[in-house]
């Protein structure tokens, strides 16, 4: 199914950690592809507005050669589920939480980042007030994870 066009929004808790580091690798990996996707992400929790990237997202991401993380933590709007062609939660928690939230009409869209891959891990864990190789972690799993997606809505 190719998709040259596609809107992905990645979620996680509070957008300061995975769904940045996901954003940099589905859109650079997306315009090395020459393909016209649109990425975003955002968190679930209201106290994370406005936010900067954790320092060591932004580390790993820059440390794997992906362009630095700048985008400010934003919550998850309304408008989202009905913009975004798919809505990509990093854990099971956040996939509940955003089911709770979503209109009945667009939870079609929402599924686990790793559900589109054929490794067995469901769940990228949260680093968040962890050391950089639970950061690292994290990016493999997201690495992982985005070639899935490549491979199901590139094939």
């Amino acid at each position: 199914m190719e998709r040259k066009n596609l809107s992905i929004l990645v979620v996680c808790a509070g957008n300061i950690c995975r769904s940045p580091m996901a954003e940099a690798v589905l859109r650079q990996k997306a315009q090395q592809r020459d393909l016209c996707w649109k990425v975003d992400s955002a968190g679930v929790f209201k106290f994370i507005q406005g936010k900067d990237p954790d320092p060591k997202a932004i580390l790993v991401a820059n440390n794997r050669g992906y362009n630095p993380l700048v985008s400010k933590s934003r919550r998850i709007i309304n408008d989202d589920f009905e913009t975004f062609d798919l809505i990509l939660a990093v854990d099971k928690s956040t996939l509940a939480d955003l089911f709770d939230i979503c209109p009945f009409e667009y939870r079609y869209k929402l599924s686990l980042f790793l559900s589109h891959s054929l490794i067995n891990e469901t769940e990228i864990p949260d680093p968040y007030q962890g050391g950089i190789s639970l950061f690292e972690q994290a990016f493999d799993l997201i690495d992982v994870g985005s070639e899935g997606i490549f491979n199901k809505f590139t094939a």
